[in-house]
């Protein structure tokens, strides 16, 4: 079977499940927290096309909020 072939549409139902705020939740309508963010941009990190290029400062963003002055991050969002 080539899975290449699912690889667009997965990407684009990863991009749409983005929150407003740049991260993921764990599943639609769930708050953003960083293990879901963090395994969508590395299922992200060499996708290629506008769409997915365009939510990379969001992505990469939202994590960068989270990391603590120790280098951990916050496993989970800090907002309501």
């Amino acid at each position: 079977m080539d899975r290449a072939k699912e690889r667009p549409p997965l990407r684009a139902a990863l991009l749409a499940a983005q929150d407003a705020d740049g991260g993921w939740g764990a599943e639609p309508g769930k708050r953003s927290n960083t293990e879901a963010t963090a395994l969508a941009v590395l299922a992200l990190g060499t996708s290629a096309g506008s769409a997915a290029s365009a939510a990379l400062p969001r992505r990469l963003g939202w994590l960068a909020d989270r990391q603590q002055p120790d280098g951990r991050l916050a496993p989970r969002s800090r907002t309501g």
